[in-house]
């Protein structure tokens, strides 16, 4: 019975090791994602920006 109780603590803490290093690699998944693909505000951000840009500078060059 000792041994059952010891067993099964050892397969619950291995239980919870794996859900916590999937957990920690899905984390990691997304800020990659993030690094390789910046979030739509910024690139709206820099749309709008770049269309600023040259909208002054083509009334400039009038």
């Amino acid at each position: 019975m000792k041994n059952f109780i010891i067993v099964m603590v050892i397969v619950m803490i291995w239980g919870c090791a794996e859900r916590l290093q999937k957990k920690n690699s899905m984390q990691e998944d997304k800020i990659q994602n993030y690094i390789e693909y910046p979030s739509f505000e910024y690139e709206k951000q820099l749309r709008y920006s770049i269309m600023k840009d040259t909208l002054i500078n083509r009334d400039s060059l009038r």
